[in-house]
């Protein structure tokens, strides 16, 4: 088992502090609220484990080709969280002036899908 070192911890945990300073300090009209969407995260978790799992063993989790699949599988997870959030908004949309909001919600899945790929998945692989 090769040897850990600081980076491996700190860095996607420094991103995600950074992310969390970014969002705190611009406020906006509902701030942090607007990146607690729930059900995009765990659409992105789950879809992105069911999509590892449909390819590979759970016992070969830990390979390094495993893990840059499931940062590509991550983003995908992202984008059609996205667009299934997309297509909800526009298929009931009654009060335009909601749509800004809802559709700032449905891009968080993107948001989750790109940060578990590039802070966590893919420097996981290469780790392997």
């Amino acid at each position: 088992m090769k040897p850990r070192h600081a980076g491996v911890v700190l860095a996607p945990l420094g991103l995600l502090v950074l992310t969390g300073a970014i969002i705190g300090l611009s406020g906006g009209s509902w701030g942090l609220r607007a990146f607690l969407n729930l059900e995009a995260f765990v659409f992105v978790v789950l879809g992105t484990g069911l999509l590892v799992w449909a390819a590979y063993p759970f016992a070969s989790w830990r390979t390094a080709g495993a893990a840059e699949y499931a940062a590509h599988c991550a983003v995908a997870a992202g984008v059609l969280g996205t667009l299934l959030g997309l297509i909800m908004m526009l298929s009931d949309v009654v009060d335009f002036t909601e749509v800004p909001k809802r559709t700032a919600l449905s891009l968080n899945a993107l948001f989750f899908g790109l940060t578990l790929s590039r802070a966590i998945l893919l420097p996981r692989s290469r780790r392997a």
